[in-house]
């Protein structure tokens, strides 16, 4: 989908995620919220904050983010980046 590839990606192959970033002055980056919280899979406009509020809810899990990525069939697909609480570990 090469449209959809040049909207999202910058002219030097950076994806844009619609994450709205500031630079902490450690040089750290620090997520301050979204462009846009509506993923569009298929259509279908899935709330990436209330994905990641059922994410959240377990014991196990002590950040995340759910991100769009492109996918060739839907448009959009969601991305999970989970941080785990301390001592635990994620299998897929």
């Amino acid at each position: 989908m090469p449209e959809y590839n040049a909207r999202q990606f910058t002219a030097d192959g950076f994806y844009c995620s619609g994450d709205l970033m500031r630079r902490h002055p450690s040089g750290n980056y620090v997520v301050e919220g979204r462009k846009k919280d509506l993923i569009n899979r298929g259509g279908e406009k899935i709330s990436a904050e209330e994905i990641e509020n059922l994410i959240l809810s377990h014991p196990a899990v002590q950040n995340v983010a759910c991100v769009p990525v492109p996918d060739p069939n839907l448009g959009e697909k969601m991305c999970a980046c989970v941080d785990p609480e301390a001592g635990n570990e994620l299998v897929a």
